[in-house]
C-alpha cells in the first residue's frame, strides 16, 4: 500500500504543467463597459485585431449599446449601425536593430527595437483618435498607451440628435482607450475622467451601458 502511495505522488509531480496563459501586450478598455462591453486582451501571437459589426469577419466584435431610456435605445441602435463591418485593424509590427557595422564587437546580437502599435481605418465614416484625429479609409496612425479609439462619427451623431446628452452617451458607447501592457505601472485612472474631462463628461443617471 505504502508503495502505491508513493509511487501516485511520484506520478503527480511528473505530470507536465498546463502551458501558460498568453501574455497580453496590449489591452482595449471600454469607455462606457458593461456586462456585454468588457476590456480585451490583444496577445502575444496575434499581432492584429479587427474591430467592427461582423462577428464572423472581427477579432473584436463590437454589440450595439444598451440603455433604459427607450429614446436613447433607439439612438444607439442607429449609431451602430454606421461601423462597418470590418471598421478598422490594430497591428503590432516588430522591427529588428540594424546588426553592427564595422568595428563592432562580433558577438553583439541583434536586439530586436520596442515594437509599433499601428492603427488603419477600414470604413465609410472613419475612425476617431482622442475625438480630434479622423482616420479615413486607409490612413494610419501610430497608437500609444492611453489613446482613445472612436468608432462613431461624432459630426454625424451630432446632425440627426440635438439632445448632448445622449451624443456623449452614444460616443461612449462606442470608444475604448489602448493600453499598452508592457508600460511602467501608473496609478489607476478611471477611463471614463481621463478621456471625457473637458467636451464628454460621464453619462447622466438613467443611461445603462
Amino acid at each position: 500500500q505504502m508503495e502505491c502511495t508513493q509511487q501516485s505522488q511520484v506520478d503527480e509531480v511528473q505530470t507536465p504543467l498546463s502551458p501558460p496563459a498568453p501574455v497580453p501586450w496590449a489591452r482595449l478598455v471600454p469607455c462606457m463597459p458593461s456586462i456585454h462591453n468588457t476590456p480585451v486582451d490583444l496577445v502575444a501571437g496575434t499581432s492584429r485585431y479587427w474591430l467592427g459589426r461582423s462577428l464572423a469577419r472581427c477579432d473584436i466584435h463590437v454589440k450595439p449599446g444598451t440603455s433604459l431610456e427607450e429614446k436613447v435605445q433607439h439612438v444607439l441602435e442607429w449609431a451602430h449601425s454606421t461601423i462597418s463591418n470590418q471598421h478598422c485593424k490594430i497591428t503590432q509590427l516588430t522591427t529588428t536593430n540594424p546588426p553592427p557595422g564595422p568595428g563592432s564587437s562580433k558577438d553583439k546580437q541583434v536586439t530586436p527595437s520596442p515594437p509599433q502599435i499601428i492603427l488603419e481605418d477600414n470604413s465609410g465614416n472613419g475612425t476617431f483618435v482622442n475625438q480630434t484625429v479622423h482616420l479615413k479609409k486607409g490612413h494610419q496612425r501610430i497608437l500609444h498607451s492611453g489613446d482613445e479609439i472612436c468608432l462613431v462619427n461624432p459630426n454625424t451623431i451630432r446632425k440627426q440628435v440635438k439632445s448632448e446628452r445622449v451624443t456623449r452617451s452614444i460616443l461612449q458607447h462606442y470608444s475604448y482607450v489602448f493600453v499598452i501592457s508592457n508600460k511602467p505601472k501608473r496609478p489607476c485612472v478611471n477611463p471614463r475622467a481621463m478621456n471625457y474631462a473637458g467636451s464628454y463628461p460621464a453619462p447622466e443617471r438613467g443611461v445603462a451601458s
